[in-house]
Order: C-alpha cells, then structure tokens, then sequence
C-alpha cells in the first residue's frame, strides 16, 4: 500500500513538471537555431596619418619599408581642393610640428609653396600636408626640414607625402623675405615614388 502511495506521488510530480514546460514561453527556452548576434567590425576609411602614427599602426619593420597600393574601389572621403589666394606671400594654411614650430604654407611663386607644388605634383590636400607636419622630421639641416605623411585605407598605404620646409624668413637665394616676419615654410611637397599624387590624395581638401 505504501509502494502504491509513493508511486502515485512520483506520477503526480511528473504530470506538474510537464504542465509547467508546457506553460513556458518561448522566449524562456533557447532557440539552440537562433544565431548570436554580433558586433558589425568598422569599415576601414581613408585618412591621414603621421609618421608617428603610421609606425603605430603597422608597426616599426612595415613602416620601415612602406608598400604602397592603389586605393580600393569606392574610397573617398567628402570635402574640395583648396582655392588659394593670389599673393605670394598670402597663407594658405599653418601647421605645427610636434616641437611647436609654426610652419606656414604660402601661395608662393613657381619655385616653392603651394603654386610651386599643387599643379606640377598633383597636390591640393591641405590636410596631406597637416598629416606630414604631425610628424617629427626626419631632416634637419639649418633652416632645411623634411616630414612624411601617410595616406592609408585600415593598414594599407595608399600615399606617402613628403613636405620639405624652410624654417627661415627668408628663402636661401634671398629673392623673397616674408613681410609678416614668419617663417618662409613649405616650399615643396609631392608623394614619394610618383611625380603626380593619385587623385585620391585629393577628394579631401
């Protein structure tokens, strides 16, 4: 009478255990089909880089022997190539470099600054010359200073620019001396390998 008993006790505890499954929603049991969501990874886009963080970004042995490639198909980012202004000694733009040296960019003449670079090298970024003079240099000689810049889509290069400045009030042959008494400054720049830039160098201005 007892087996009896406790038989029926078991059967009565199985019978609940299934009505309360059978009562779950189905957001309570895992879909073991339903596939786990996950974090989209961010598309590489082109930007500009420093010497610096270049090397950060590939590491010291890749920066060392830069390989550069043509830019994916549909990589741009938004923005115009500078209008400049018509004296020689008008700025386009300033930079600093990591020591705090204030280096200007002049509309200049056919022998430096911008009118001297832009057309011949296929060069209007303002911003490709920013990215240069975020690096440190790696020439100094007197008032000559040289930077690279880096143009990369994720770790791939797609540009090297190097900019060459004078750090002087004056340009070497005297002809021009600044009337606002500030360095003379960019007087070339152009991408490294290539006598004009690719045009992807300047969909940003």
């Amino acid at each position: 009478m007892k087996t009896l008993r406790m038989s029926r006790l078991a059967i009565g505890a199985i019978l609940a255990a299934t009505a309360i499954v059978a009562t779950m929603t189905p957001t309570a049991i895992a879909d073991p089909s339903t596939p786990v969501s996950r974090s989209t990874a961010t598309e590489p886009t082109l930007r500009w880089l420093s010497q610096q963080e270049y090397t950060a970004l590939v590491g010291v042995e890749r920066a060392k022997n830069p390989h550069i490639a043509a830019a994916p198909p549909g990589a741009h980012f938004a923005g115009a190539p500078l209008d400049p202004p018509q004296h020689w000694y008008d700025i386009d733009q300033t930079d600093f470099d990591p020591s705090g040296i204030e280096i200007p960019t002049r509309h200049g003449t056919a022998d430096f600054g911008y009118q001297h670079y832009a057309g011949p090298h296929n060069l209007t970024s303002q911003k490709a010359i920013s990215a240069a003079y975020r690096s440190r240099p790696f020439v100094t000689q007197g008032a000559h200073y040289e930077y690279l810049g880096y143009l990369t889509f994720g770790d791939t290069l797609i540009a090297q620019i190097h900019t060459i400045a004078q750090l002087a009030t004056s340009t070497d042959d005297r002809k021009f001396t600044t009337p606002d008494g500030k360095y003379i400054g960019t007087i070339t720049a152009y991408c490294e390998g290539v006598t004009r830039c690719p045009d992807i160098v300047n969909s940003e201005g």
